[in-house]
């Protein structure tokens, strides 16, 4: 029997539905009853920014709180597999303290790592990439912060992490969080203007020597799906990632090849 997937919504709002759509469009199913039962709970009111969390740790609440509430909330109603679709929910101030809040109350749950499945996806079809490429929040970008490079230099040493100049990363910020015309405010309307934006930076990373991107804010793939970027350089997608991840976890012959 299938263990029901939850998912931590409101981290952003749209990429909890975005993965929500991909774990429907991952399953092998030909009727409505055929697919997995997935809770996703969206509380943004609640869940601090994790980016200014993480730019002023002394004086903002760890979004970690709001999110294990989320979780616990999932796991009362049923949920077993749980995923957080936000990259920079996962560094380790915020990651390690949810992990301890779920230790603490003894949930039987199984808690996806999204940038550990990252790894296992680039290691399995990108083994060869030895330089990847970028694209996140400020707060994940921070050296002292990165997770992917925490996790997919400095722990596997597999590949060198390549990120943006700070001048150019303050571009990106602009684009996911400016209020007129960023991501999160006008992702269902997202202007051309953007999406060039957001180009140009891809194209700053392949200057670099980055061999693949990894788009590590869960709402670009929301803009810049991978189907319409270039085969020479792939991008990397962590909300379709997690998906497959949560449908492996929750019933392995239901994930389509």
């Amino acid at each position: 029997m299938s263990k029901i997937i939850g998912l931590v919504g409101g981290v952003g709002p749209y990429a909890g539905i975005d993965v929500n759509n991909k774990i429907f469009k991952n399953t092998i199913a030909s009727t409505d009853q055929e697919h997995l039962d997935v809770f996703l709970l969206s509380r943004s009111q609640h869940i601090n920014d994790r980016t200014r969390f993480l730019e002023n740790i002394q004086e903002q609440k760890n979004p970690a709180e709001e999110i294990y509430r989320t979780i616990k909330m999932l796991y009362d109603i049923g949920a077993r597999v749980i995923g957080i679709p936000c990259n920079t929910a996962h560094t380790l101030p915020i990651f390690s303290r949810i992990q301890e809040l779920i230790s603490k109350d003894e949930l039987d749950i199984q808690l996806v790592n999204m940038i550990e499945e990252i790894y296992q996806f680039l290691k399995q079809y990108y083994n060869s990439v030895q330089k990847v490429g970028l694209l996140s929040t400020r707060g994940l970008a921070h050296p002292k912060l990165n997770i992917y490079s925490q996790i997919l230099q400095n722990h596997y040493n597999f590949c060198k992490i390549l990120t943006l100049s700070k001048e150019r990363q303050e571009q990106l910020h602009d684009v996911i969080y400016n209020k007129e015309d960023g991501i999160k405010s006008q992702f269902h309307s997202m202007n051309k203007k953007s999406k060039e934006k957001i180009q140009k930076l891809i194209d700053k990373l392949k200057n670099k020597g980055a061999e693949a991107i990894i788009s590590g804010c869960s709402e670009i793939p929301l803009i810049l799906p991978t189907s319409s970027f270039e085969s020479d350089c792939p991008l990397i997608d962590p909300n379709t990632i997690l998906a497959r991840a949560l449908i492996r976890e929750s019933a392995p012959q239901k994930l389509r090849k």
